[in-house]
């Protein structure tokens, strides 16, 4: 079975759209071998009416939550507690469309060979398109995490598209504490660090700036602060494949 994971926060513009084209596709392609499971992370808007009548529409979608928002990581981890499947894949809700569909496909099949698998936005073939602040704030993420942790090869950590197998999830996360956006870091670092192979493959995004809930430079303050609280509570010493 595969869990698709979707942590929520002020997604309710996006919700029902999103896990109605999710689960046409996954009824069509892999019937009953699969569940979706939306995590509410405290959300103050109607996410969680939206996502209670759709677990009543589809039977394959439950919801869980809590009610004070503790981070898009906490919703990863409580989240990973509650999955029946042998793989997770871990999305966002505005990542649902139809045009990204298609990786769905690959990110399953990736997994059958890899601990962890990233749809990244970075490689040379991803073709993605984001505004330039973006850019610039990105490549002096990615040139950061470079300088901090050499050997540590992923080019896109903190992308909303990544799986797992659950025995890899599950162990890595014991080591991940952090709860913010800087989780995924973390749990990629320690995923290496555990020797488990990661894998990225390039996706190719196109960056929706109407519907984005995120403030950019204060999520980048706190990425920041989290790097650095990664950097002098661990030690790279594996490589990552590809």
């Amino acid at each position: 079975m595969i869990s698709f994971v979707f942590p929520i926060y002020k997604q309710e513009h996006v919700l029902e759209r999103s896990i109605s084209i999710l689960h046409e596709f996954l009824e069509e392609k892999y019937h009953e071998s699969y569940e979706i499971i939306i995590c509410n992370d405290g959300s103050p808007d109607n996410c969680s009416k939206i996502a209670h009548d759709l677990s009543r529409k589809h039977n394959n979608v439950r919801v869980i939550g809590y009610e004070q928002n503790r981070g898009r990581g906490h919703a990863l981890k409580y989240s990973g507690l509650h999955v029946r499947g042998d793989y997770l894949i871990c999305m966002d809700c505005d990542l649902i469309k139809d045009d990204y569909i298609e990786y769905i496909e690959i990110m399953i099949a990736k997994l059958k060979q890899y601990d962890v698998v990233i749809a990244s936005r970075f490689l040379q073939e991803s073709g993605s398109k984001r505004k330039w602040k973006r850019k610039v704030i990105s490549k002096c993420y990615r040139i950061l995490v470079k300088i901090l942790f050499p050997g540590f090869y992923v080019t896109d950590p903190d992308v909303g598209f990544k799986g797992f197998k659950k025995q890899c999830f599950n162990y890595t996360n014991l080591m991940t504490n952090l709860n913010g956006p800087s989780w995924d870091l973390q749990f990629l670092v320690n995923a290496s660090m555990s020797g488990y192979e990661i894998h990225e493959f390039p996706f190719r995004y196109i960056e929706d700036y109407e519907n984005s809930t995120v403030n950019l430079f204060f999520t980048s303050f706190i990425e920041f602060l989290g790097m650095l609280y990664i950097r002098v509570t661990t030690t790279i010493s594996k490589k990552i494949v590809f």
